[in-house]
């Protein structure tokens, strides 16, 4: 005789089949899902390599600062000179010593024409590509002593391509007290401390009193030798006489 069957055993017996199911449909939407994204992962993917192929260098320093002034036009200079600019990603972070009073007053150690040129320099980042900002860069470490007049800023920016109206706009404006606030985030957040300037990051590595040396450590950190510059296959110049 057949017994009744128990209607809750049927239920149970029908809820692996109902897992299956949903696992089934949600594996097929996952893959569909993922079948319609390849082309924009797979960009973003090679963006990315592309963009770490180059060497971050973090150049924190300060616009009238005499030991900068060397670091961009003896260290800096000649490396983009000899192809250095192609595989860095270069960015000077004007800000320095600065002292904040209680009242949130910012003290630059040249004086305040130095947080002004500062932001100066962090704008014409904002403006230009290497070859613009770096240009003007060098320009204003040239005469020092005439920035401490007050004078060159227009000057250097229209010889180098960049529009001097746009950049005291930048510099005076809230744009400029808003990339100072950030600069001078990026420079208190420092770890190890800075302790002097120029202080030089490579790849978010410290190297200390040792920066005049910077192209030795692009040159290290380059993963591929494609497109490395001829100066990495020379000695430094330094060793050159022994």
């Amino acid at each position: 005789m057949l017994q009744p069957q128990n209607p809750v055993n049927g239920r149970l017996r029908d809820v692996p089949f109902l897992v299956l199911v949903v696992l089934v449909l949600v594996l097929s939407i996952a893959l569909l899902y993922s079948g319609k994204q390849p082309s924009s992962q797979g960009e973003g993917k090679q963006s990315s390599s592309q963009g770490d192929a180059r060497v971050r260098v973090d150049f924190y320093g300060e616009s009238l600062c005499p030991d900068c002034r060397h670091m961009v036009l003896d260290v800096l200079k000649p490396m983009i000179e000899d192809g250095f600019g192609d595989v860095m990603d270069l960015r000077y972070i004007a800000y320095g010593k600065v002292q904040k009073s209680v009242g949130g007053e910012l003290h630059c150690q040249h004086g305040e024409l130095e947080c002004l040129y500062n932001r100066y320099i962090n704008c014409a980042q904002e403006e230009g590509d290497l070859s613009k900002w770096m240009g003007y860069v060098e320009c204003l470490a040239q005469d020092l002593g005439k920035l401490r007049k007050g004078t060159g800023v227009n000057e250097c920016a229209s010889s180098h391509g960049l529009s001097a109206d746009a950049l005291q706009k930048c510099a005076e404006g809230d744009k400029g007290a808003a990339l100072e606030a950030d600069a001078g985030k990026k420079t208190t957040s420092l770890n190890p401390k800075l302790n002097f300037v120029p202080w030089i990051v490579v790849n978010g590595v410290p190297i200390g009193a040792d920066f005049e040396n910077l192209d030795r450590y692009v040159c290290a950190a380059l993963e591929s030798e494609d497109g490395r510059p001829k100066a990495c296959s020379s000695l430094p110049r330094g060793l050159g006489h022994q």
